[in-house]
């Protein structure tokens, strides 16, 4: 017997729900040409999460703080179940982690409660004495901290875990602050502490009073001890005895430097944030003179010349800013496109095929410029301007 309109229906839906379990795109009107370019895109990240060992995937992308394009999968080539990948996953975003802290840093600066060139010795009485390194402690400021150019080390002896926070007596400055970019999780531990001590508060409360729940960024949060009721996404599978040691759990003692969850959407709704110049729906999280301080070039990273503000990647040239992690996560975010563009990765096996990172990031970048150029209003805005040629999107992340 035939079903019932009613049941044939749902039974239809049911249907398409397990056939399409990982796309979900947008219901936003998109024009032909954007849609082109959104297709060379999804072939970009195709091939460069193959060279990943096709893993699992989730992106989004925004253009005037509208989705226009959201895509998941699970990745293949897997012996292990890794478990349901879409909107709702919990992503571990590493050092993406730090971008948010940026924001939480501005807005703390806009109401005067610290200063970005404040010493951190105002805050933190270990740094109110030289220190037994060559440069003095006293010198050092949260604008260097967040920079990664302060210069801190400490003997190897004395570094504690993650999970507990160093002896900040035995902390030294090896080179000159402002000097030298030096990518420091000490640093970043030091930087959590100092806004503790600004504030009288924990660093978690600070940020989620200050960026999360105002942008409605319900899942963006940090994760302490697995949960199974939550839908956080493992970094590995193979620990079957103990699950729990696939995850990637937030560290109590340097969580500047990394730890946030945080779905696709929010990651990327967090990017809008910085479109414009610190009013975001009506809401003012900090000024635009300190947005040009965040993005503002205090430093290089010798190993892959990257570019850094305060606590943000930037590749000026192509006009956007990127906020990355462990695991080829990164948001890149073109203002004058108005475009967003979020793609999370997790790696699980080793890399099947040539893949660099930084390329990959500036990729990204001129993807969303493209998209931008796509845009109508846009095209108005800009008209005026010279033309740049993106139509050859560097392919050099797939052959280094």
């Amino acid at each position: 017997m035939l079903p019932s309109k009613p049941s044939f229906l749902l039974f239809t839906l049911l249907i398409i729900s397990i056939l399409i379990p990982f796309y979900a795109p947008a219901q936003t009107f998109i024009s032909d040409e954007s849609k082109e370019v959104l297709k060379e895109f999804e072939l970009y990240v195709a091939k460069t999460t193959a060279a990943l060992g096709s893993c699992p995937v989730g992106i989004v992308v925004s253009r005037n703080a509208k989705i226009i394009f959201e895509k998941y999968s699970a990745g293949a080539k897997r012996k292990e179940s890794f478990g349901p990948v879409n909107k709702q996953s919990l992503w571990p975003i590493f050092s993406a982690t730090k971008s948010f802290v940026a924001g939480m840093l501005l807005s703390l600066a806009t109401d005067g409660i610290i200063d970005l060139d404040d010493p951190v010795g105002k805050y933190l009485h270990e740094f109110t004495t030289h220190g037994n390194g060559p440069y003095d402690r006293r010198n050092v400021t949260i604008r260097h901290l967040a920079s990664h150019t302060s210069g801190v080390s400490g003997p190897e002896e004395k570094q504690a875990h993650y999970g507990t926070p160093p002896d900040l007596n035995h902390v030294q400055i090896d080179t000159k602050p402002g000097a030298e970019f030096l990518y420091s999780g000490l640093g970043m531990h030091i930087l959590e502490r100092t806004i503790q001590a600004a504030t009288g508060e924990d660093f978690a409360e600070t940020l989620r009073k200050r960026i999360l729940d105002p942008l409605g960024l319900k899942d963006t949060l940090y994760i302490y001890e697995y949960n199974p009721q939550l839908p956080m996404l493992p970094v590995r599978t193979n620990n079957i005895s103990d699950p729990s040691g696939n995850y990637s759990l937030s560290p109590k003692a340097y969580r500047a430097h990394y730890g946030l969850y945080a779905t696709a959407r929010d990651v990327n709704r967090y990017g809008q944030l910085w479109l414009g110049n610190g009013t975001f729906e009506g809401r003012t999280y900090f000024t635009p003179e300190l947005k040009k301080e965040a993005w503002k070039y205090h430093g290089t990273r010798a190993s892959d010349k990257g570019r850094y503000g305060l606590l943000w990647w930037l590749f000026e040239e192509e006009g956007g800013y990127v906020m990355s992690g462990a695991g080829a996560k990164a948001t890149a975010v073109v203002p004058e496109a108005n475009v967003v563009i979020t793609v999370l990765r997790i790696p699980l096996e080793p890399n099947s095929g040539p893949f660099n990172f930084y390329e990959d990031k500036k990729n990204l970048v001129l993807f969303a410029k493209k998209l931008g150029e796509c845009n109508p209003t846009f095209k108005k805005m800009y008209e005026h301007l010279p033309y740049r040629d993106h139509s050859a999107i560097r392919t050099s992340s797939l052959r280094r």
